[in-house]
């Protein structure tokens, strides 16, 4: 049986135009490495570094010699935090470490109509999330970005709370953070590092700096 003669030219167009699934596997994507970094300095020292951050787009000298100072056993320069994580470009990414479980209340459950706890959670340690994407230049990234730490263990404490349902006394929890938290949009180009917000402690008269490091990677699928 013999073929139309417009489907056979369908057919070898496809068989001609289609390039071999080959030729895409061996096709760069570009991704994104970020990374932000949680310094602990001097209230003093961190005033000094802010004077010398200010209108500057790149501070990845600032974070060198803070290594440096790190490196060499300051006791009064520490790094707290240095979360990162790798992502394409418009997907968001999240990467956390430690987090925990505590009853912070009571509800009523729809289906057995009994007394349930809610179950809520607590941050231990370090969490970072971010939605970035490239420039059409390939190298300029605009992040949204935010970013926790706790400096502290939470405190939790007990309370009482009587029952939706059977009116008896329960016992719930609160819980008393004392964490660094920032929530920012900026934008860098591949390769720098930029300061992107401070805070002070009072406990310790220091200061926290937090900087941001953004890098446009070509890699093979």
């Amino acid at each position: 049986m013999s073929l139309p003669a417009n489907l056979i030219t369908l057919l070898t167009f496809i068989l001609v135009a289609s390039p071999p699934a080959t030729a895409f596997a061996n096709e760069e994507i570009s991704v994104l490495n970020l990374r932000v970094e949680l310094w602990q300095v001097p209230k003093m020292t961190g005033v000094e570094i802010l004077d010398r951050a200010r209108g500057k787009a790149d501070t990845t000298d600032i974070t060198l010699d803070l290594r440096k100072c790190a490196k060499s056993n300051d006791p009064d320069i520490t790094l707290l935090a240095l979360p990162g994580l790798t992502a394409r470009s418009g997907q968001r990414a999240k990467v956390e470490s430690g987090r925990n479980e505590y009853v912070s209340s009571y509800r009523i459950d729809e289906k057995t109509e009994q007394e349930v706890p809610v179950m809520s959670t607590y941050l231990t340690g370090t969490s970072l999330e971010t939605d970035a994407v490239i420039g059409a230049d390939g190298v300029s990234i605009d992040i949204n970005l935010a970013f926790k730490h706790a400096l502290e263990e939470p405190i939790l404490k007990d309370r009482t709370v009587i029952g939706p349902i059977s009116g008896k006394e329960l016992q719930v929890q609160s819980v008393l953070e004392n964490r660094a938290e920032l929530t920012t949009s900026t934008t860098l180009l591949s390769g720098q590092t930029r300061l992107i917000g401070s805070l002070p402690v009072k406990k310790t008269d220091s200061l926290l700096l937090i900087f941001l490091y953004g890098e446009v990677v070509k890699v093979n699928p």
